[in-house]
């Protein structure tokens, strides 16, 4: 008895094992949310970095993203230059630039800029960049990304923040030319996307030009009460509109990687999450 337990116990450790391993040197990969460093941060890690420490993974491609402050043009483009700049330097580098959008007509003009210089997406962040989702600044702002073909990457764990989700949601709802990927499924309020397969039943258009990534959240889930029902809120929102993100240095890819190995999707939904969503979206190869 004891010698088939511990028998168990060493099948199980080796699979699980032997899952990361496979995922590290076989499955392709997208990192959809990692913070880098740029000529006017000191905080997070250089990319280089961010490389050398998970250069066991099949990484094809990274989001690398930045966030604007506002009334310092310079600063903005500066950092959207940085990233720019790392994407000729590393081919699987995707710049995901930011403006902030109480700067008007500056921010137009430097969306303008990204798209010019091979832009896809931009980065919007209410509580770090301290903005009203709903001002109508935000919607000329993002009015203006999808008339450019750039999609909005936008911060979707509102801690204390009351309607936070719900006011994303709207800002999409109201701006249906955008395609939006709301960042961690709204973290600690991902449980309020629960109706969202009877939207889809009954108006299957109403957030067709709706994404999320899962980073952060999923760590959080993992092992925990609520890892099942993030599992089912994934498949609510339905796992092509879900992509694979780390939000380095928050979580590191080999902690993410390691959460969601712990879920039960299955080998075509884990090729959705961790590459062909975010490659389709963005028209990767």
């Amino acid at each position: 008895m004891k010698f088939r337990v511990l028998t168990t116990v060493f099948i199980t450790i080796f699979c699980a094992n032997d899952v990361l391993a496979q995922t590290k040197g076989m499955q392709p990969i997208i990192d959809s949310h990692v913070h880098v460093k740029t000529t006017a941060d000191d905080y997070p890690k250089p990319f280089e970095e961010y490389l050398e420490e998970n250069k066991e993974f099949n990484l094809k491609y990274v989001f690398g993203i930045t966030m604007a402050d506002q009334g310092v043009m310079d600063e903005t483009r500066a950092r959207n230059d940085s990233l720019f700049s790392l994407a000729k330097k590393y081919p699987q580098f995707v710049p995901v630039c930011s403006v902030h959008p109480y700067d008007g007509h500056e921010a137009i003009l430097e969306l303008d800029r990204i798209v010019a210089l091979g832009g896809k997406i931009i980065k919007l962040h209410p509580i770090s960049q301290n903005f009203e989702i709903l001002d109508q600044r935000v919607t000329t702002l993002v009015e203006a990304a999808g008339e450019r073909n750039l999609i909005v990457l936008m911060d979707g764990f509102g801690l204390v923040i009351g309607d936070y989700l719900e006011d994303l949601l709207k800002l999409v709802l109201f701006n249906k030319k955008t395609n939006f990927i709301i960042a961690h499924m709204g973290g600690y309020d991902f449980t309020k996307l629960m109706g969202h397969h009877l939207v889809r039943r009954y108006h299957p258009y109403m957030f067709d030009n709706l994404w999320f990534d899962f980073s952060a959240t999923v760590i959080m889930a993992a092992d925990s009460p609520f890892q099942d029902q993030l599992e089912w809120i994934i498949r609510t929102v339905g796992t092509d509109r879900v992509l694979f993100g780390s939000d380095d240095p928050t979580g590191t890819l080999t902690e993410t990687m390691e959460a969601f190995d712990k879920y039960n999707f299955t080998a075509e939904e884990r090729n959705l999450i961790l590459y062909n969503n975010a490659a389709k979206l963005l028209r990767l190869d």
